[in-house]
């Protein structure tokens, strides 16, 4: 949070001069993850050091943030991560054309790849979500995009999951805990640090990590959709549940403006 912070004012400096400028609206990502909660701290820092200025948070996702960003209309800055703001610029999947007007303009922390289980459960590794019901997480979102391509490569799509009677869900961070500690899904995914709905996971229902490692990770890491990530390790004691170093996979997270 300490970064949001620091961008803030440096930020600040540079729109103060503008005059024309009179609003800034912020996209971040679901509730009960760090970017929304990193939005709500830096719409009112922005505001502090510029009192002309009116601010505001809205929530979104990585691929949202970035066609809306390049749109430049209504939202003016976007949180998001190395390996969208590559597949957008260039304007590959998941987007239909070129986003030139995208820019970087700073970073902000590390986020790790998260997939979770309930610690009650006989799900061990990825592979055993191929019958299960999962949250692939809201469409546009940088953690529905990594889902889909890390499954992809142990052999399972949403698809297959249904026909073997599994369920896919497109929820918000908080409503997929909620489901999981009622006993209706089986895999919570997603992509950052210490994130709130990871926190409430690991209290209750309790959570297992599954590892991303081998050829399985190797590969993820060769895919094209994949650009920008790297290895990762969750470290042991990063929450209660993560009772060993955990190997994943990891990027950076980015602030993005037209």
């Amino acid at each position: 949070m300490v970064a949001v912070m620091v961008f803030a004012f440096s930020f600040a400096s540079e729109v103060g001069a503008q005059t024309d400028v009179k609003f800034i609206k912020i996209a971040t990502a679901s509730p009960g993850g760090l970017w929304y909660l990193a939005g709500g701290k830096l719409a009112p820092e922005i505001k502090k050091a510029i009192p002309n200025i009116e601010t505001s948070s809205t929530t979104g996702g990585s691929v949202a943030n970035a066609t809306a960003v390049n749109k430049g209309t209504e939202i003016h800055l976007g949180f998001n991560n190395a390996a969208i703001q590559a597949l957008a610029f260039a304007g590959k999947d998941p987007f239909k054309a070129p986003h030139p007007d995208l820019r970087m303009i700073g970073t902000l922390d590390t986020m790790l790849w998260h997939m979770l289980v309930p610690r009650s459960s006989n799900i061990r590794t990825v592979y055993d979500l191929k019958d299960r019901r999962i949250n692939l997480g809201r469409v546009g979102s940088l953690d529905r995009h990594i889902a889909i391509v890390v499954l992809r490569h142990y052999g399972i799509t949403a698809d297959s999951i249904k026909a073997k009677g599994g369920a896919v869900h497109a929820l918000s961070f908080n409503d997929s805990v909620d489901m999981a500690r009622d006993g209706h899904l089986d895999g919570v995914f997603g992509v950052g640090g210490v994130m709130p709905f990871l926190i409430d996971m690991d209290t209750n229902p309790g959570a297992r990590w599954l590892p991303i490692s081998g050829k399985e990770r190797d590969a993820i890491l060769a895919d094209p959709e994949m650009k920008g990530f790297g290895p990762g390790t969750l470290k042991k004691g990063l929450f209660a549940g993560i009772t060993e170093d955990i190997p994943t996979i990891q990027v950076k997270s980015t602030i993005t403006v037209n």
